[in-house]
C-alpha cells in the first residue's frame, strides 16, 4: 500500500539516515531478517527528528544482539534466478556487554524477457551488506556503537545489439556506503528517574556510480549527523517536556553528464516538545494526549526553518480512539536521486533557476475502534490526510516527450488521501485484513492547468488473509493487491508506430500473492509465489527497437514487467526457532 514517498521521512531506530543519493535504495539496504519492527507515524509527526517528514515517518527498528538469537541462517531462492543469504551472529559477552553481527548476500542472475523487447525484465545484481553492533546495559546508562559496510551492483538494459544500431543501450549501477553510529542514553539524573539524557551521533559515506545508456552519472556523499535530547517532567508526570538541540550536516558531489549538481548543506537547530497526559482512573489509561512542538533550523542554503507541529489524542473509552494532528514540514530535495529512474531514456533533464526547499502544510484525522463481531475481535480504522504544499517541486514529463522539466509548480498543489482498514478474526488462528486507499495528488503545471500526477493510482486495495493451525507447525499466508488506474505522461506527441499500446490511463490489475510455512523446533521451511495472477506491462520501453531515437524511454512502468515469480526458503536457529 505505498510504504514510502519522498515526503515520508526515513528512520533506523529513531535517527534519520538513507537520504540524498541512498533514497531510491532504503528498504533495499536494510534485509527483512534485520528487522525487528517497522513503525509508521502517519501526517505531522514528531519535530524531534528535524523538520522534514512532511507527510510522516517510517521508523525501522533492527533485531538487537540482548534480544535475537544466538545463531540465525535464512537461505532463500526464486525463479527469477535470486539466491539470498542471511546469518546472525549473536553474544553475550562478560557483564553487561552484548555483540551482534548481521550479515546478507543476495545475488539475481538470468536473462528473463517475457515481453520479448530485448531489455532485461529484472537487472541482473548482487549486494553483501553487514553490520556489526556492540551493545552495553546498566541499570542507569546503556550505549550501543553501530558500523555497517555494504557494496551493491546492478545490471541491466540491452540484452543484444541491433542490427543497424550502434552500441547497447546498457544500465550498470554501483553503490558503496559506510556508516557508523551511536547512542549514549542516561536515567535518573540526580537521582530522579524521570531525567532522562540522550545522545546519538552518526557518519556516512556514500557513493553511487551509473551508467545509463549515453547518461552518465556520478555522486558521492559525507554526511553527518548529533543530537543531544533531554527529557523531564513539570511538576508531576501528566506533564513532560523534551528539548533537544542537533545538527545535520551533507556534503554532496552530484554530476549528470556535464551537469554539476553539487551542493553543501549546514543545519543546525533546536527543538522543545511538551506533552499533556490527562489520567483517567476509570480506563486504566490517558484518555486524553495533547502533544505541542517546535523547532527552528537555520540552514545553510535556505535560511530559517520554523517548524510547528501538535496531535491530540482523545480515548472515548479504552478500545475507541480519535487523533488529531497538524503540522509545517520542509524538505531539501535530491532531484536526481529521487528521479533516477528518469536516466533510462534520451531526455535531458532541465532544472529551472533557484530551485530551493519544498514546504508543505499537512492536516490529519485518525479513528480507530476495537469490537467483538460474532463472538470475535474485529476492529475498523480510518486515516484522513490533507498536504498543502507553499512550494513544491514538479517533475514535468508532459511538457515534452524529449525533455524532462523541474520547475516550481505555478499554482495550488496538494495531496489528500483516505485508508480505510477492517480487520477481522473469524476463526481461531484465522486473520483478515482489508484496506482501501484512495489518493487524489495534484500540482499546476507550466501551461496552467492543475493535474494529477503521472503514475499515481488514485484508487488501492489489499485483501490479506494469514492463518496459523492450533499446533503452530503450519502457517498459510496470501495477499491480493489491487492497483487501479494511473494517469500515464502525455505520449501524443510521439510518432505512433514507437508507443505501441500505450494507453492514457492504465487498467485496473491486481497481484496474488501467496507463502506456506511449516515449523519445526529448530527449522523453518516456507515456499510460495509472487504475482500469481500473471499480469504483465508488456510494452514498458518506448522506441525499444532504437534506443538511439530521442523519444526512447523506459521510464513508464506502472506494472510488474516478470509474469509469476516462485520462491522457497528455510530458516535455521540451533537454539530453537
Amino acid at each position: 500500500m505505498c510504504l514510502r514517498g519522498i515526503y515520508s521521512q526515513f528512520l533506523l531506530e529513531n535517527r534519520p539516515t538513507l537520504q540524498g543519493i541512498a533514497t531510491p535504495y532504503a528498504f533495499e539496504y536494510l534485509p527483512g531478517s534485520w528487522l525487528n519492527g517497522i513503525q509508521l507515524a502517519k501526517g505531522s509527526s514528531t519535530v524531534k527528528n528535524g523538520f522534514a517528514g512532511i507527510t510522516g515517518q517510517i521508523n525501522a527498528d533492527l533485531v538487537k544482539p540482548t534480544e535475537d538469537k544466538p545463531l540465525f541462517i535464512n537461505v532463500f531462492t526464486s525463479s527469477e534466478g535470486r539466491g539470498e543469504w542471511n546469518m546472525h551472529l549473536n553474544r553475550r559477552g562478560k557483564g553487561r556487554w552484548a555483540h551482534g553481527l548481521l550479515t546478507h548476500a543476495n545475488v539475481v542472475k538470468n536473462r528473463w524477457d517475457m515481453n520479448r523487447d530485448n531489455f532485461y525484465d529484472s537487472p541482473n545484481r548482487h549486494q553483501l551488506n553487514g553490520l556489526y553492533r556492540i551493545f552495553y546495559e546498566s541499570p542507569q546508562m546503556c550505549a550501543q556503537l553501530n558500523v555497517q559496510a555494504l557494496t551493491d551492483y546492478r545490471r541491466g538494459g540491452q540484452i543484444r545489439p541491433l542490427e543497424g544500431v550502434p552500441g547497447l543501450f546498457g544500465i550498470e549501477v554501483r553503490n558503496d556506503r559506510l556508516e557508523v553510529w551511536g547512542k549514549l542514553g542516561q536515567e535518573g539524573i540526580d537521582g530522579r528517574p524521570y531525567r532522562q539524557l540522550g545522545n546519538m551521533v552518526s557518519a556516512s559515506w556514500h557513493r553511487t556510480t551509473g551508467t545509463f545508456g549515453p547518461n552518465r552519472y556520478a555522486a558521492e556523499q559525507r554526511s553527518a549527523y548529533w543530537q543531544t535530547l533531554y527529557q523531564s517532567i513539570i511538576g508531576t508526570t501528566d506533564h513532560q517536556i523534551v528539548l533537544a538541540p542537533s545538527v545535520l550536516y551533507d556534503d554532496i558531489r552530484e554530476h549528470v553528464d556535464e551537469q554539476d549538481l553539487s551542493r553543501t548543506e549546514w543545519a543546525p537547530g533546536a527543538m522543545a516538545e511538551y506533552t499533556y497526559s490527562r489520567p483517567n482512573l476509570r480506563m486504566g489509561i490517558p484518555d486524553l494526549v495533547v502533544i505541542l512542538g517546535g523547532r527552528v533550523d537555520w540552514n545553510s542554503r535556505f535560511g530559517w526553518f520554523v517548524t510547528p507541529r501538535m496531535s491530540v489524542k482523545y480515548n472515548f473509552r479504552p478500545e475507541t480512539v480519535v487523533r488529531l494532528s497538524a503540522g509545517r514540514g520542509y524538505r531539501s530535495p535530491n532531484l536526481v536521486a529521487e528521479n533516477i529512474s528518469l536516466l533510462a531514456s534520451n531526455r535531458p533533464l532541465l532544472f529551472a533557476a533557484h530551485l530551493r526547499h519544498e514546504e508543505a502544510w499537512n492536516y490529519g484525522l485518525n479513528a480507530a475502534h476495537e469490537f467483538t463481531l460474532a463472538g470475535r475481535k474485529a476492529s475498523l480504522s480510518m486515516d484522513l490526510y490533507r498536504t498543502d504544499f507553499v512550494r513544491q517541486i514538479v517533475v514535468d514529463v508532459d511538457k515534452s516527450p524529449t525533455e524532462v522539466s523541474f520547475y516550481y509548480a505555478p499554482g495550488q498543489a496538494y495531496s489528500n488521501s483516505l485508508l480505510v482498514v477492517g480487520q477481522y478474526t473469524p476463526l481461531a488462528g484465522l486473520d483478515m485484513r482489508l484496506a482501501y486507499k484512495w489518493t487524489d495528488t495534484r500540482s499546476t503545471f507550466s501551461d496552467g492547468v492543475l493535474r494529477l500526477l503521472p503514475l499515481v493510482a488514485q484508487h488501492r486495495g489489499l485483501v490479506t488473509l494469514d492463518y496459523t493451525t492450533p499446533s503452530k507447525k503450519w502457517m498459510f499466508n496470501t495477499r491480493v493487491q489491487i492497483v487501479g488506474p494511473q494517469r500515464l505522461p502525455d505520449n501524443t506527441q510521439i510518432p505512433h508506430e514507437l508507443v505501441h499500446d500505450f494507453p492514457a490511463i492504465t487498467p485496473t490489475y491486481a497481484l496474488w500473492a501467496a507463502q506456506v510455512t511449516r515449523t519445526w523446533r529448530r527449522i523453518e521451511v516456507y515456499a510460495g509465489g509472487e504475482n500469481l495472477t500473471s499480469f504483465q506491462q508488456h510494452h514498458a520501453i518506448i522506441s525499444a527497437n532504437d534506443p538511439t531515437s530521442p523519444f526512447f524511454n523506459g521510464s513508464q512502468i506502472w506494472a510488474p514487467i516478470m509474469g509469476p515469480i516462485a520462491y522457497v526458503g528455510i530458516r535455521f536457529a540451533p537454539d530453537g526457532l
